[in-house]
C-alpha cells in the first residue's frame, strides 16, 4: 500500500473507500466522481502534490476508462444479466440491478457447446445478486479459442 494505489487510510477491514463509493452510485454518477478528481489532481499537482497528484490523477484516469468502456459495451446488450470477455477481465451488466462492472479475475465459465453459450456466476458488487451472466456471442467464440489452446477457457 502507499499513497496512491490503496492507500490505508482510505481502507476499513478489506472494504477499499473507492468500491463503497462505486457500489453507492450509478456509473454515470462514477464517471463523473472519477472526471472530476482527475481535474482536481491535474489541477493543483505543480502547486500542493506533485509527480504523486499526477499519478492518482492517472488512478482516476484508470478508473474513469475501465467504467467508460464497461457503459459502451452495456449500452450494446439486451436485458438481463449479460457478460463480455476481455483483455482486462470481463464486463458484467446486472440485470437486477443495471451496474455494470468489470471481474478482473475470470471466474469458472459453464459451457453448452451445442447451444454455443457459455456463462459465469457472479456477484453484483452493488446489489449483492448472484446471477448467471450470459457471455455474448463474441465472448463464446474467444473462449472456444482458448479452451482449444489451454484446455480450460482461461
Amino acid at each position: 500500500m502507499d499513497n496512491v494505489n490503496h492507500p490505508a487510510h482510505y481502507c476499513k477491514g478489506n472494504i477499499e473507500c473507492i468500491d463503497a463509493i462505486k457500489a453507492s452510485m450509478t456509473n454515470k454518477a462514477f464517471e463523473g466522481y472519477c472526471k472530476g478528481n482527475v481535474m482536481k489532481y491535474i489541477f493543483r499537482y505543480e502547486d500542493k502534490g506533485g509527480v504523486e497528484d499526477l499519478e492518482k490523477a492517472q488512478v482516476y484516469l484508470g478508473w474513469l476508462l475501465e467504467s467508460a468502456k464497461a457503459m459502451d459495451w452495456e449500452e450494446e446488450q439486451p436485458s438481463g444479466s449479460t457478460a463480455r470477455l476481455d483483455d482486462g477481465g470481463i464486463y458484467c451488466a446486472c440485470g437486477n440491478c443495471g451496474l455494470a462492472f468489470t471481474l478482473g479475475e475470470i471466474p469458472p465459465i459453464e459451457f453448452d457447446i451445442e447451444k454455443r453459450q457459455a456463462w459465469i456466476d457472479a456477484e453484483c458488487p452493488r446489489c449483492g445478486k448472484l446471477t448467471d451472466y450470459q457471455l455474448d456471442e463474441f465472448s463464446f467464440g474467444a473462449l472456444e479459442k482458448r479452451r482449444a489452446k489451454n484446455g480450460d477457457g482461461r
